[in-house]
């Protein structure tokens, strides 16, 4: 229920999405109520409905050939589905095979499998109607004609707010990443927050970023960058990433640093610079995405160097017992907070339309996630296939309803088909949420109808406004929140027959009984026919997980091998941000399923989190390798680097062909002995000068990289290495 009446989703509404369906579906309903020619109103507000619901997000060019398209499409399907209306048993036969290749089509991606859900829905409104040749061919010309009416609004209108999604996931980005800031900045302080908590938090951020990506890129494949206002959205979302990173780095055990830095205010200082940088984000997420400046961000770098200059003074205080280790972490740390600080500025001079930041040219589309191959759809047909399974048990759903409705005599059979359409989703826990959305929303709603059918009974103009107002609130939040979309499309439905079928109250009562019986067959059929429990692909999650990782670390670690800067690490660090995203979804919608169902809680939970703090430190590994390119090649980090490789390989084929491993710890950790040596030749050569009082010397920004590079190399590794341990431990587990 607070997923239902969650405000901070409601208040995401699709205005725009809301008024286009609004003024196609409701205006024909005007022209009917003052005509009496109800016969073709409906058809065409039913038309003008089904293409609203194709409508995805995208340029304008792309959507308007898409609705093209699924106009076609949609004439196509209708007179088919109204000509074999006639015989209930080959409407069975096409509704069923219907049903089965657009819910195929989903392996297209997100719009293909809207517009297969659009031409099923307008298939069944037709169901019961189109009887007769002439019936069909009335009832398809007036759809058709609602499907053009709905067209040329999106093209009158269609540019107005079409940026609104992408403005909508990037302020969310903005809120994620600034609750994970402050989370960071706790870490600093007195009260820590907890690792899972902090976990949670970085997944948060990186759907959000995620669903930024898919709307300024996937969703915009014709655009990229390539307008103004594209090109400054997505300029902010590649410095967020970047933020992000930084955010996630890891240098040390804080705990020393409280220890080292007791009694100064160091820490608190640092902890109140991230908290700043966190208040800014938030201030960016209110006025960015909505076009307005903020000009107001004040420089930290003055901030920093006065920490800098306190902890040099602390470090003075204590040369007997100098913890060199920590002063060098809390100088990287102060490093990467002058970092984000830099890119902090860069977003806000963006916001205030600096032209001089319209130069930087980024190839938005190498980011963008490649389009399906043609040949994907007959690679998914097989039995494990999710694409594949959804398929079947939506086609058998829709065969359940038909025949149970048929002898049941249900009068309106298309509301049944339309329910298990619109709530069967690929996986149980998904399906689940949608079905009890779905019923809430309708018994709340035939409440909402009734009472306004009672009270403003023979006032036919306060109806239409009601059924206006309805309309909005239910196409702006339908995807957005389902259960108060259906909360407002319920008695939208009811009002719209209340003005055909007189029994209007008669109908409040068969909706409801639809729904019910059409939800239950939904969860039973989700349940028992090929389900697809996560329990099934939890697997195949943990080797992507560490599949990634592992192109991952190969991609940036060439970089301070090279010599130069390896740009395809950035592709390889969103590929292992959205297998850490998926991994810990399915987690999670795993530990909604019935328990029976679940397996390896412990173990997958052990991976989720031993996997986030690898990543962490991977990160931290990243941000330098850009800057220290080909710098210290010869500090003994490629046979590091190749052990690591050859950990991530031994994990694979634990994952793919479960044997047992042998180890030799002795030999392993000589790996770090010619690192070790430098570290500790230079820390020597640092602290002599430190005594004899030369603070500035090309030996201090050294020691300041070779301690990082020691302490993530060894961090990454000695975590690489724990990780064989959780994969057979969850290999056993199965």
């Amino acid at each position: 229920m607070r997923n239902f009446m969650d405000m901070n989703t409601l208040k995401k509404g699709n205005f725009a999405l809301g008024v286009r369906i609004t003024l196609a579906t409701v205006l024909p309903v005007f022209w009917g109520f003052y005509s009496s020619d109800w016969n073709t109103a409906v058809p065409i507000t039913l038309g003008a409905l089904a293409l609203g619901l194709s409508d995805s997000p995208g340029i304008f060019k792309e959507r308007i050939l898409g609705l093209t398209l699924n106009i076609f499409l949609l004439g196509i399907t209708i007179f088919i589905t109204g000509l074999l209306s006639s015989s209930f048993w080959f409407l069975v036969i096409w509704m069923v095979f219907g049903a089965f290749i657009w819910a195929m089509m989903a392996v297209y991606g997100n719009r293909y499998a809207v517009m297969g859900n659009a031409m099923l829905i307008g298939a069944s409104y037709i169901m019961s109607t189109g009887k007769t040749v002439e019936g069909t061919v009335f009832w398809t010309q007036w759809m058709i004609a609602g499907a053009t009416f709905y067209w040329l609004i999106c093209i009158v209108l269609g540019r107005f707010g079409r940026y609104r999604g992408a403005e909508e996931s990037l302020k969310s980005a903005f809120d994620t990443l600034s609750s994970f800031a402050l989370l960071r900045a706790s870490q600093l302080g007195k009260e820590p927050a907890q690792d899972q908590e902090i976990l949670d938090q970085r997944i948060k951020v990186i759907n959000a970023l995620n669903r930024c990506r898919t709307e300024l890129l996937d969703r915009r494949k014709g655009l990229k960058g390539g307008t103004k206002r594209g090109h400054k959205l997505g300029l902010v979302l590649w410095h967020l990433v970047d933020i992000f990173e930084m955010m996630s780095a890891t240098h040390i055990d804080l705990k020393k640093l409280h220890t080292t830095f007791v009694g100064t205010k160091i820490m608190s200082q640092l902890e109140g610079v991230i908290y700043e940088y966190a208040q800014s984000l938030q201030q960016l997420g209110d006025l960015l995405p909505a076009g307005k400046a903020f000009s107001k961000y004040q420089d930290k770098n003055e901030c920093l160097d006065h920490i800098f200059d306190e902890v040099n003074r602390h470090k003075l205080n204590d040369l007997e017992e100098l913890a060199v280790e920590e002063f060098v972490a809390t100088k990287n740390i102060i490093r990467n907070l002058r970092e984000i600080n830099w890119r902090l500025d860069r977003i806000c001079r963006i916001s205030t339309g600096d032209t001089s930041l319209e130069k930087e040219a980024i190839d938005f589309k190498k980011f963008a996630t490649d389009s399906a191959p043609r040949d994907r759809f007959l690679a998914e047909m097989n039995i494990h296939s999710p694409f594949f399974r959804h398929a079947i048990r939506l086609s058998v759903a829709v065969l359940f309803c038909m025949v149970l409705g048929h002898f049941l005599g249900m009068e309106q059979l298309y509301w049944m088909v339309l329910t298990v359409i619109v709530i069967m989703k690929p996986n149980f826990s998904e399906t689940k949420k949608r079905t009890f959305e779905r019923f809430a929303g309708t018994v709340l709603g035939c409440g909402i109808a009734s009472l306004l059918l009672t009270i403003f009974e023979g006032n036919p103009i306060v109806l239409l406004l009601c059924l206006t107002i309805l309309s909005m609130g239910s196409f702006m939040w339908l995807g957005k929140n389902y259960g108060f979309g259906v909360l407002f499309l319920t008695p939208y439905v009811l009002i719209l027959f209340s003005f055909v079928d007189e029994q209007s109250f008669h109908l409040i009562g068969v909706r409801f009984w639809d729904t019910l019986i059409a939800s239950v067959i939904a969860f039973g059929v989700n349940y028992l026919v090929l389900p697809n429990f996560q329990k099934l692909s939890m697997s195949s999650h943990v080797q992507a997980m560490v599949v990634s990782m592992r192109k991952y670390l190969a991609s940036f670690s060439k970089s301070f091998l090279q010599g130069e800067t390896q740009e395809t690490y950035k592709l390889d660090r969103k590929q292992v941000q959205l297998a850490q995203s998926k991994l810990n979804v399915a987690f999670h919608q795993m530990l909604t399923e019935p328990k029976s169902k679940q397996r390896r809680i412990d173990e997958v939970y052990a991976l989720v989190i031993h996997t986030g703090n690898l990543l962490a430190s991977m990160s931290t590994l990243a941000i330098y390798a850009e800057k220290m390119s080909g710098k210290y090649k010869d500090f003994g980090m490629e046979k590091i680097r190749k052990a690591i490789l050859r950990e991530f390989d031994d994990c694979l084929m634990i994952l793919q062909n479960w044997t047992e491993l042998e180890e030799d710890e002795e030999q392993q950790w000589e790996l770090f002995d010619q690192m070790k040596q430098q570290l500790e030749l230079i820390q020597e050569q640092r602290l002599s000068e430190i005594r004899s009082g030369n603070w500035d010397s090309d030996n201090q920004q050294r020691l300041a990289d070779f301690q990082l590079l020691f302490d993530q190399w060894g961090s990454v590794y000695r975590q690489a290495h724990g990780l064989k341990q959780l994969c057979a431990n969850f290999v056993k587990a199965g």
